[in-house]
């Protein structure tokens, strides 16, 4: 007869395992479970004890889940899931209960144009969180890997971490700006044709690291951009344009806010309108969550009304 492993199971600990597994560090999970580490060391040694594995090993950086810590993390990840979905969706959903903090990395780019209409948009339906935005950056990834920042903003990122996943929440047709005295008069910016203006870029990690997209998709029609000037900083972007003759691509929405001092072209390919996806992106574990749900609505929102 098999060895029934399930019915002294305390399913506290399979938790604590879990969260383990995830954050594969003892002082990073005892801070994400409000638990102390000895404690945690406890709860340890009680499912090595049941189970009869190590489940974890240390290493230089913190714990390696064993061959059989690594399976059953696997299989239990998905019920665990099914459970808190189910548990969670019994109760009415209601963003004015929710409280604490409310973490979302944006891309640099939109962080400047719609910070005060997200602020606004979460304010007024979960008045009781804090909303903490913060800059998208090279480890904005991990962030959301490690459950430190629950959503991220950006445009679409190639080859996606398997432990992330996304919502597309608008396509974004970009446009080059420049001040309105600006000698360059065409409505178009075709991708095909060499551009005859001076570019600035915003970086922008996973994104415009070092290279804009502007550059990459004129590249691929055979054309070379001169691109002068290059910050992390939207706003040194925005004033350095505003007080030369150099351009810089930037998303649709940015045209409401930078006013009547700046004009746009619209930046094309073959003749069409050039695309970019933006997602929300998040760890899988959170596909069902409603918080995360309700977020990516609201920012569909404030899109549309923009």
């Amino acid at each position: 007869m098999a060895i029934d492993l399930f019915s002294k199971l305390d399913l506290n600990l399979i938790r604590i395992f879990l969260v383990l597994y995830q954050e594969k560090n003892m002082r990073k999970a005892s801070n994400r479970l409000f638990i102390a580490q000895p404690a945690i060391s406890k709860n340890l040694k009680k499912l090595r004890d049941h189970f009869n594995d190590d489940l974890f090993v240390k290493t230089p950086t913190g714990l390696k889940a064993t061959e059989y810590g690594e399976q059953l993390a696997i299989s239990l990840t998905p019920i665990v899931e099914q459970l808190s979905d189910t548990v969670n969706n019994s109760v009415i959903f209601d963003p004015a209960a929710l409280t604490g903090v409310l973490k979302i990395a944006v891309s640099p780019i939109f962080a400047t144009f719609m910070s005060s209409e997200l602020f606004n948009a979460i304010h007024n339906k979960a008045p009781n969180v804090q909303l903490q935005l913060v800059n998208w950056s090279k480890i904005s990834v991990d962030e959301l890997k490690n459950n430190d920042v629950l959503l991220g903003i950006q445009h679409e990122m190639q080859d996606l971490s398997s432990e992330l996943t996304g919502t597309e929440l608008f396509i974004d047709s970009p446009y080059l700006y420049m001040r309105r005295d600006n000698f360059f008069s065409s409505p178009t910016v075709e991708l095909t044709k060499k551009v005859d203006l001076n570019i600035a870029t915003i970086l922008d990690s996973d994104w415009n690291n070092s290279v804009s997209y502007f550059e990459k998709f004129s590249a691929s029609q055979g054309q070379k951009v001169n691109v002068v000037f290059r910050s992390e900083f939207p706003s040194a972007v925005i004033e350095t344009v505003a007080n030369s003759d150099i351009a810089f691509p930037c998303t649709a929405i940015a045209h409401k806010y930078l006013g009547s001092d700046f004009k746009r072209s619209l930046i094309t390919m073959s003749g069409k309108c050039f695309e970019v996806p933006v997602y929300s992106y998040y760890h899988i574990r959170n596909k069902n969550n409603r918080t995360v749900h309700w977020l990516n609505d609201v920012i569909k929102e404030i899109i549309n009304r923009i």
